[in-house]
């Protein structure tokens, strides 16, 4: 494996040689023609040999994102209704202490 300051010396030497001068560099680097036209091509286009793992789409992170927000949102969520539940049974308490019903107050009939 060569690194990419080694094959850009390479190629340099190779650029610098006359056409019959380049079959002999190679054949003396112990070189294939067609892994040089490679390092060509990617230097060419402005590509390196990167190895790890590709970034991921801009789709894919919106969607962990939006799933992320998501979580929050429903342990907020789930928080908020803790609290609301243990108000509801302090209220149903209170009542209870003070000898309120629970039951709701009975409309009066309306008188003919």
């Amino acid at each position: 494996m060569y690194s990419a300051g080694e094959k850009a010396k390479i190629l340099k030497e190779l650029d610098s040689l006359p056409h019959g001068g380049q079959g002999a560099y190679l054949r003396q680097a112990k070189l294939y023609s067609s892994l040089v036209d490679r390092w060509r091509k990617q230097r060419d286009e402005g590509l390196e040999a990167k190895r790890g793992p590709k970034g991921k789409p801009q789709e894919v992170k919106d969607l962990e994102r939006r799933l992320h927000e998501a979580e929050v949102r429903s342990r907020q969520l789930e928080a908020k209704l803790k609290r609301a539940e243990l108000v509801i049974d302090l209220q149903k308490k209170i009542q209870i202490a003070f000898g309120q019903s629970q039951e709701s107050p009975e409309k009066p009939e309306p008188e003919d």
